[in-house]
């Protein structure tokens, strides 16, 4: 059983009154520590300049159990504070998951050079990994990858982990720049238009990419999406996820994505990798219809998809920072075409009886901007979708659909609408139906619509 042990900073004092004023953590501490007696631990430590040996000895004494650690420090020789009083540095044999946070972390990797058990590692806003790291970490072992680049070359990374199955990159923009001759290297933002890469990284096991994107006005003459399609070949990729990263911001409108979207990159990525999409997440990100239609195109064999759009009075895109893209304008990707582009029937006549977009399609999830959304397109698609009959289904040349989430932002789903939506889940299909309401102070409120345990319990009081 895994143990969150604890978070905690430590402040900027003398030594002396350093140790007086964390003297009350270290009580706590160390009986969590006995009681959790052989327990894999999660530990997440944040570290200021002042760091007490006697609390980070006490952590080294069970190292043997740290299983899911970060580590978080911009001000420290972080080399010295791992290791033991005795000039050793511990063994970790149940380490699973490894996160760094901070600049402090140079030739750090190689003291965990050890931990056979080690798949997962994420690297925020820190450096490119030293000689030293390169020559003795365990590369072949990390499956897992988390990069928030600071100055971290993201394709030479990626290159060091051949095994390399998941992907993660945030804050794309802030870290390319074309190196000298070669206009293929991931570091530090420049403002020349950067070059095509020609080198095409080939990442023959991952499974799953994921990309947060930030393009603040300064950055948007940089098309970082285009970029870095632009650079891979993922023959086995499954899953994939694009959005803006607003995380920190979730109301400045300059933090959403403004580069053009990247249609003749994905084609060629597509052509060139030869993968079988079958999960899609579209997150906050800025389609136009047609680019939009042409992604369904390179993805038949998608079986899951989810998107999430803005709610404007929240983040209001009308009032993005015209810099260097003046022409920007946010289109949402669920608006009434899209959900007439997902309309089985409607694709029979338009394009000449071809089989319609995403034939495979068991699950889809919406989150839809509540003055943009249109009820009754949105379940004339489901209903065109839901053919329970396999000779039906055939016939339309489509899967069935399975589940399906509904959002809407700012309002109710239609009651016609939700009421129709149940009916159908007495045929089978699952429906969960969401409202979140928001503007102003209000904290926001969470409506989820269980349809079918509503139905359960309605015929069980008959």
């Amino acid at each position: 059983m895994s143990l969150d042990l604890f978070s905690f900073s430590m402040p900027s004092n003398q030594d002396a009154e350093f140790e007086t004023e964390i003297s009350p953590f270290a009580v706590p501490i160390q009986l969590c520590l006995a009681r959790s007696k052989v327990a894999p631990l999660t530990i997440v430590i944040h570290l200021d300049r002042n760091v007490s040996r006697k609390m980070i000895n006490m952590l080294l004494e069970h190292a043997d159990r740290w299983r899911d650690v970060t580590f978080s420090a911009y001000y420290l020789n972080f080399p010295d504070i791992l290791t033991r009083s005795d000039g050793n540095s511990p063994s970790y044999p149940m380490l699973e998951s490894l996160r760094f946070e901070g600049h402090s972390f140079v030739n750090s990797l190689a003291l965990f050079r050890n931990a056979a058990k080690l798949h997962h590692l994420a690297i925020t806003h820190g450096q490119y990994p030293s000689e030293k790291d390169i020559q003795d970490v365990p590369w072949h072992q990390i499956t897992s990858l988390d990069l928030d680049p600071g100055e971290i070359r993201v394709l030479d990374t990626i290159e060091l982990c051949p095994n390399l199955e998941f992907l993660s990159i945030r804050q794309l923009p802030l870290w390319w720049s074309p190196s000298p001759g070669s206009g293929s290297d991931f570091g530090v933002v420049s403002n020349l238009q950067p070059e095509a890469p020609t080198v095409k990284h080939r990442v023959s096991h991952l499974t799953e990419m994921r990309v947060y994107l930030e393009d603040v006005a300064l950055l948007a003459h940089l098309n970082m999406l285009q970029l870095l399609i632009n650079c891979l070949t993922l023959p086995s990729l499954t899953k994939l996820t694009i959005a803006s990263f607003l995380h920190l911001e979730p109301d400045d409108p300059d933090n959403v994505f403004q580069g053009q979207w990247a249609r003749d990159e994905f084609e060629r990525f597509f052509q060139r990798s030869g993968c079988t999409i079958t999960y899609l997440r579209l997150e906050k990100i800025s389609i136009p219809y047609q680019d939009l239609q042409a992604l369904f195109k390179l993805t038949p064999s998608l079986v899951e998809l989810v998107i999430e759009d803005l709610q404007r009075k929240v983040c209001d895109v009308s009032k993005v920072t015209a810099c260097y893209n003046a022409t920007f304008e946010f289109q949402d990707i669920i608006s009434p075409m899209f959900l007439r582009m997902l309309h089985v029937s409607n694709h029979r006549g338009a394009l000449q009886g071809s089989l319609p977009l995403v034939p495979k399609l068991e699950k889809i999830e919406l989150t839809a901007d509540g003055d943009f959304f249109n009820d009754q397109a949105f379940l004339d698609m489901v209903i065109s979708r839901w053919t329970p009959s396999s000779e039906h289904a055939a016939a339309l040349g489509v899967s069935c659909i399975q589940s399906v989430t509904v959002c809407v932002l700012g309002r109710e789903l239609e009651e016609s609408v939700s009421n129709a939506l149940r009916i159908l889940t007495r045929g089978g299909l699952l429906v969960e139906i969401l409202s979140f309401r928001s503007g102003g102070n209000d904290s926001g409120d969470v409506r989820a619509d269980d349809s079918e345990n509503s139905d359960d319990n309605s015929d069980s009081s008959d």
